[in-house]
């Protein structure tokens, strides 16, 4: 009982902190003009420095897709899923290292806000580019950010006991006033918070659990303990016809 309601107050000063960096970042566009109003909402001023974004990122990485869907994955296909979440390192790399360098200088130079700007610039504004821009933000976007509602509420329902519609509709609620109050700003650096929270809290997770456990040899041995040897063996989350000898990992065909 102490440990949920310990959770309760973690959550209720972590939910009253990102309200306040979305409101005091909104405060920041009080009495602009219409059109600096509209860039500084959807720019946050063109920057917002090394770290945050590397927070940004951080907050990305440790989201509901790593802590909830990649161990799903896992636990269905084994822990091969795992090991391919790591190409995510190396997207955000390229995004930031070559895409995104070039896309920011882009983005000054024609006063862009987003892609859809960048692309109507390059194709004269096209109806076609727009509409299958705008086609592609419903149809990849809705889905990521319902994922992310989805994943925030499963894990506070765990952590807390709250139903999870409860839940749902707290998490939706806070992301929408940070966001509408504090618009690019206030979402970036809510973002950052929680980057700052999320590879600190990362980091000591895997160590804590290594300990709990005894090492990454005796948790691994003791998933095959449970009659899950599929876990562990590469290929059989890839093949599923294969053999399998006591004490040895599968063997194709």
């Amino acid at each position: 009982m102490t440990g949920t309601w310990l959770a309760m107050a973690t959550f209720l000063i972590y939910t009253i902190l990102l309200i306040i960096l979305g409101v005091s970042a909104g405060r920041s566009m009080i009495g602009l003009k219409a059109k600096e109003y509209v860039d500084e909402f959807y720019t946050g001023g063109r920057g917002m420095g090394a770290f945050v974004v590397a927070m940004v990122l951080a907050a990305g990485l440790c989201s509901a897709g790593t802590f909830v869907g990649t161990p799903g994955l896992a636990y269905k296909n084994g822990l091969t899923w795992v090991v391919l979440t790591n190409w995510q390192n190396f997207m955000n790399l390229m995004v930031l290292g070559v895409v995104g360098k070039k896309i920011g200088i882009i983005a000054r130079r024609i006063n862009a806000r987003s892609y859809l700007d960048v692309f109507g610039a390059r194709y004269e504004d096209s109806k076609a580019v727009l509409l299958l821009g705008g086609l592609s933000m419903l149809i990849f976007l809705v889905p990521y950010s319902t994922i992310q509602f989805v994943g925030g509420a499963r894990m506070f329902e765990v952590m807390t006991g709250v139903n999870y519609y409860g839940g749902l509709i707290l998490v939706t609620l806070v992301v929408i006033l940070y966001t509408a109050f504090g618009g690019i700003r206030g979402t970036t650096l809510a973002a950052a918070i929680q980057g700052v929270v999320m590879t600190v809290a990362a980091i000591l997770l895997f160590f804590f659990a290594v300990a709990k456990l005894g090492g990454l040899s005796a948790a691994m041995r003791a998933v095959e303990a449970v009659g899950l040897p599929s876990w562990v063996c590469p290929m059989e989350s890839c093949l599923h016809s294969c053999t399998r000898t006591p004490g040895q990992c599968c063997v194709p065909w």
